[in-house]
């Protein structure tokens, strides 16, 4: 088996596996005395493990890119592992840029979040207009309904 980049119609990023495996998706039976014990497929578990983790974080689609970007320069690479596994020392929560339009902070988020995936972690992707939406609307449902500034009757 082995995980193939893909990308869904709604702009996600995804990892599809591709292959068969003799177990049952991703569990194996083992006959330990008189019982059988579920352990996880050695050979697709942990992949089906990332796959899971990867598509459940909703990268966007050019996420594979970012990946595929590193195999030419070792520097970006190696700075989002240190960062995740820092990240992860210090259970930070959660990470932000600033800056200008077209200066790479999603592309640095996204080589962070795909470290961050490999090393085990989870993550959910999520866009400032998408956070302030949902801000916006957690708000509105504290308040009663109040949303864009006017009243629901």
């Amino acid at each position: 088996m082995k995980l193939i980049p893909d990308r869904t119609s709604s702009g996600l990023a995804v990892l599809r596996l591709e292959g068969a495996c003799a177990c049952r998706n991703g569990w194996a039976f083992v006959r330990r005395g008189e019982y059988d014990y579920a352990e996880a497929c050695r050979d697709c578990g942990s992949m089906r493990d990332l796959a899971g983790r990867f598509n459940a974080a909703s990268l966007p689609a050019w996420a594979h890119e970012v990946a595929a970007g590193w195999s030419d320069d070792i520097a970006p690479r190696s700075a989002a592992v240190d960062l995740a596994r820092r990240l992860k020392e210090s259970r930070e929560f959660g990470r932000t840029y600033f800056g200008d339009t077209g200066r790479g902070k999603s592309w640095r988020a996204c080589a962070v979040a795909t470290a961050w995936l490999d090393a085990g972690g989870s993550l959910t992707w999520v866009t400032w207009p998408a956070f302030v939406n949902e801000l916006r609307n957690r708000i509105a449902e504290k308040l009663g309904g109040i949303a864009d500034g006017e009243a629901k009757s």
